[in-house]
C-alpha cells in the first residue's frame, strides 16, 4: 500500500484516507522521505528541511495529517548520511547507469547524464564544454540515404570521443554534439573541422568554446 495516497489517487487499488492501514500510512511517508533526502540517479538530495516542507505541503493530499506531524517532530533534527547514494559503485552497476543515459546510436552519453556530470563527477568548480554543431546534414541523408548519415554519425562520434583523454562527450540533438572538460583543450576546434571527414562533404562543422566558471550556477539555471 505504499503507493496509495491520502486523497485516493494513488495506487494499486486507490485506497483513500483511513481505509490506508496505519502501518502503511506510516511506511508511505518513510518511502517518500527517503526518496526525497538520498542522492538518486535522476536527481540530488534535497536536505530535511526541505523534504518535510515538501510532507507539509502534501499533508491531506498524499500523506495522511496525523503521520505527517509526527514525521515532522521526529525527523527535524535527523542527520542523513551523505554517503546514501545510488550512483553506480561496482562495474555492474556503472554498466547498467550507462544504459539509461547512452545514445543508442553513437554510444555516446546523451544529455540527460549532463547535469550529474557535474553534480558527482568533475573535482574542480568549473569546467569547458565545447558545442559542436554539424551543418547541412538533413541534405547529406538526403543525398546519401538515412543509413550512410548514421554511419558518419557513428565515426565522427567516435573520433571526438577519443580525441583528449579524461573528457566526456554527449550527443546533445541528431546532429548536435558537446565535449565536456576540466581543462581547456588547446586547438581542438581546427582538430575538429579539419577532419578528414568534412573534407570533400557537404557537411560543415562549428565549434564554440564556453567557459563554465560557476558549475553550481548552471546546474541551478
Amino acid at each position: 500500500e505504499h503507493h496509495e495516497k491520502y486523497d485516493g489517487t494513488g495506487y494499486p487499488q486507490g485506497l483513500k484516507g483511513e481505509e490506508i492501514r496505519p502501518l502503511s500510512r506510516i511506511m508511505i511517508i518513510a518511502d517518500a522521505f527517503d526518496a526525497m533526502t538520498t542522492n538518486r540517479v535522476y536527481k540530488p538530495r534535497k536536505t530535511v528541511s526541505v523534504a518535510l516542507k515538501e510532507l507539509e505541503d502534501l499533508s491531506a493530499k498524499h500523506f495522511h495529517p496525523e503521520v505527517v506531524s509526527a514525521a515532522v517532530l521526529a525527523l527535524k533534527d535527523i542527520c542523513i548520511n551523505e554517503d546514501i547514494t545510488q550512483l553506480p559503485q561496482t562495474s555492474i552497476e556503472q554498466q547498467r547507469f550507462a544504459y539509461f543515459y547512452k545514445d543508442r546510436l553513437t554510444n555516446l552519453f546523451i544529455v540527460d547524464y549532463l547535469s550529474l556530470i557535474l553534480r558527482y563527477h568533475l573535482d574542480s568548480a568549473s569546467a569547458y564544454m565545447y558545442n559542436i554543431e554539424l551543418h547541412n546534414f538533413s541534405n547529406y541523408n538526403t543525398q546519401n540515404s538515412w543509413a550512410e548519415g548514421d554511419r558518419f554519425l557513428v565515426k565522427f562520434a567516435e573520433f571526438i570521443d577519443t580525441l583528449y583523454p579524461k573528457t566526456v562527450v554527449f550527443r546533445v540533438e541528431g546532429d548536435d554534439f558537446m565535449i565536456l572538460s576540466e581543462k581547456r583543450l588547446e586547438g581542438i576546434i581546427e582538430k575538429i573541422q579539419n577532419h578528414s571527414l568534412f573534407q570533400g562533404s557537404i557537411v560543415e562543422c562549428s565549434v564554440e568554446e564556453q567557459y563554465v566558471e560557476d558549475i553550481h550556477n548552471l546546474i541551478s539555471s
